[in-house]
């Protein structure tokens, strides 16, 4: 069903960039504390 995929692909690209946004949090919070 095509709006299954598109449900799919959009979780996907959230969680990419969640993990990407993730990883800058963690990149600002060791400049933060250093």
């Amino acid at each position: 069903d095509e709006e299954i995929a598109f449900l799919e692909n959009q979780r996907s690209q959230l969680s990419d960039y969640m993990q990407q946004t993730g990883l800058r949090l963690d990149a600002l919070r060791l400049i933060i504390a250093a």
